[in-house]
């Protein structure tokens, strides 16, 4: 199983695109330091 790391700028979309890729549920909102803790997910990607 492989790893990925989103990381970036605040307000800029991370947790949009996790919870898009994973399916899980993650506060979005439209001002920095809404998600302050660490999130995990999982994805199946090809076969």
């Amino acid at each position: 199983m492989k790893k990925i790391v989103l990381m970036g700028n605040p307000n800029v979309g991370k947790s949009v695109v996790f919870s898009r890729l994973t399916g899980a549920n993650v506060i979005a909102s439209n001002y920095p330091g809404t998600t302050v803790d660490f999130s995990k997910g999982k994805m199946k990607i090809g076969k």
